[in-house]
């Protein structure tokens, strides 16, 4: 279960270790040649045309089909929650408006499916992986407020909304998977820590349900963010890309924004729904140390894994950011995780 640090941080570890070993290399996509002449969205015929005949080739270049089989095996439902052991004197005084508020910002999924649709239109992997991604994340606002239904609490259409909004995709396509890795670890580690602070047992089962889902979805992310580097003909761009997403987070989470970080920005100045878990209890202080300890440690890992950089810190990123930019090639001037330093180093400012 996703109950503790070293359970989310397996999960994400056990999920891109089976999914890599499908990762294709250019040469063995048998839909990159058409894309390229392309550029656009792939028609049936060209399809036919492009992918090889045997069902075991396309199962090997596809990373949909893995992410798919994995999401198969540990996908919840609706009905195996718990919904008659709701223990309301479980519940913190203010939980309830901040369950209230998450589930708002979750529904931003529809706006964000359609924008990935639109940008990655000619990527047949990534777009089916879109429809379990899809799929998954609608649940999420649906479990949220299906719990608050049976404690009595109501959201309103106009609620819904307004909480379909949500914010400006980034220029960069590999900047916005990025943005999805570190923004999914942030919501697993939102999720986990809910679980661990909150005693509603119901609530408690939904966050660890919930926390699955988004490690997964951190993983698919970071396998195509992989993808598109190792595809790059600019691959030193995208790492700097890939740092600086890392670095706006880093000093301040809400310019990432997966929709679960967008509470934070929403509750910011309230006080009734910043003491959602109860400060009186100390939840609400245990909640944040532990969210933010998880994430932060897991977006540094993830993203030095997706470069090949050494990165475990903030002032780490800055320090990379500062030496590509300067120098311009990743294998003139970085340093590996193995901790060996390029012969090239940066010349001391006089």
């Amino acid at each position: 279960m996703l109950d503790n640090g070293r359970g989310f941080e397996r999960t994400l570890l056990n999920h891109a270790g089976r999914v890599s070993l499908l990762t294709s290399t250019p040469a063995q996509s048998p839909f990159r040649d058409a894309e390229r002449r392309i550029g656009g969205t792939l028609s049936v015929e060209t399809i036919a045309n492009t992918v090889v005949d045997e069902r075991r080739g396309i199962l090997e270049a596809l990373l949909h089909y893995e992410l798919f089989g994995v999401a198969e095996r540990v996908r919840w439902r609706m009905e195996d929650i718990p919904w008659a052991s709701l223990d309301r004197s479980k519940l913190s005084e203010n939980l309830p408006g901040l369950v209230r508020q998450i589930a708002l910002a979750e529904l931003t999924t529809y706006a964000a499916t359609r924008r990935f649709l639109q940008e990655f239109s000619a990527d047949i992997d990534f777009t089916q992986w879109m429809s379990v991604w899809f799929y998954e994340e609608t649940k999420h606002p649906h479990v949220l407020i299906r719990w608050l239904h049976d404690l009595g609490e109501t959201l309103s259409s106009t609620e819904v909304v307004r909480g379909r909004i949500t914010a400006p995709f980034m220029k960069s396509r590999f900047g916005m998977l990025v943005t999805n890795v570190i923004s999914e670890v942030h919501a697993s580690a939102t999720y986990v820590a809910l679980a661990r602070t909150t005693e509603e047992p119901v609530l408690k089962q939904i966050a660890r349900n919930l926390a699955g889902d988004e490690a997964r979805h951190a993983t698919g992310f970071f396998v195509y963010a992989r993808r598109a580097l190792e595809r790059s003909s600019k691959p030193d761009e995208d790492r700097l890309e890939a740092l600086k997403v890392l670095h706006m987070w880093l000093n301040e989470n809400g310019q990432v924004q997966h929709p679960v970080n967008t509470v934070r920005l929403r509750t910011s100045g309230n006080d009734e729904l910043v003491g959602g878990l109860s400060a009186a209890d100390g939840l609400a202080d245990r909640h944040a140390a532990l969210q933010q300890r998880l994430a932060r440690r897991r977006a540094l890992r993830l993203v030095a894994s997706l470069t090949g950089f050494e990165l475990n810190g903030a002032e780490q990123v800055v320090e990379r950011i500062r030496t590509l930019t300067r120098f311009g090639s990743t294998s003139a001037v970085m340093s590996r995780r193995d901790g060996s330093m390029a012969a090239a180093q940066p010349e001391k400012e006089t």
